[in-house]
């Protein structure tokens, strides 16, 4: 018996003929393939022939990413209809759309940036009450508008982030005074970004944390055209 994570996948057999004990572990791989939605073709090329999910998400193992199922996005687009263009909303109604947000991001990269003043407006108000809608927070509820196909700016999905990530290094000295920052883009490229200058930094007095975000926005500046196509 062979078992995988606990798993039992199936067994050899007895028989002392390798090539008997070879045909039942293919079959055993092709049966696990099977199961998790995939599909060898006679020319041993795997194409998705299920929809797994993962998390009420659809997983597309040949574009590798996550989708959205259109039931999900209409429940959604809908609870955010019933108060967008109102001018207030009750405390309880955003807080289940904050949760939905948060949600949705794991299949929306970059979801969790439309959340700050929702958040903030959580933060103000109490339990129960009406919150009013400002400005700000209606400009960043709408941009979730790019789940309705309707939208022009509507999100057609991306891929899993790439195994050659971007790494970002911030480097300080003894006294956490000079800060400079080192740029990886790939195993054979790196862009030594220079020291920043005073004049983009906090005022004296600072924590280090607030000078480190500081010259972290300077260096995406700095780098942003090279990341935009990244």
């Amino acid at each position: 018996m062979v078992y995988y994570d606990n798993f039992s996948l199936g067994e050899f057999g007895t028989s002392p003929d390798p090539h008997i004990c070879t045909n039942n572990a293919v079959y055993m791989l092709l049966a696990t393939c099977t199961n998790l939605g995939l599909f060898v073709s006679l020319k041993s090329q795997i194409t998705s022939s299920a929809t797994p999910t993962y998390l009420g998400f659809s997983i597309l193992l040949h574009e590798q990413r996550l989708e959205i199922p259109a039931s999900k996005q209409t429940k959604f687009l809908d609870l955010l209809h019933t108060f967008l263009d109102n001018i207030h909303v009750h405390f309880a109604t955003l807080e289940h759309f904050v949760g939905k947000c948060t949600h949705l991001s794991l299949a929306l990269q970059g979801g969790m940036a439309f959340m700050q003043h929702q958040y903030a407006a959580l933060a103000s108000a109490q339990q129960g009450s009406l919150i009013t809608i400002s400005a700000a927070l209606r400009e960043e509820l709408s941009e979730w508008l790019c789940l309705d196909p309707a939208f022009p700016n509507f999100w057609h999905g991306a891929e899993w982030l790439s195994p050659h990530h971007i790494e970002l290094h911030l480097e300080t000295d003894a006294s956490n005074c000079c800060i400079s920052t080192v740029l990886y883009t790939h195993i054979s490229e790196i862009y030594l970004g220079k020291e920043v200058p005073d004049s983009l930094l906090p005022a004296a007095g600072a924590s280090i944390n607030v000078h480190q975000g500081y010259a972290f926005l300077a260096t995406l500046c700095k780098f942003a055209l090279l990341l935009q196509n990244t």
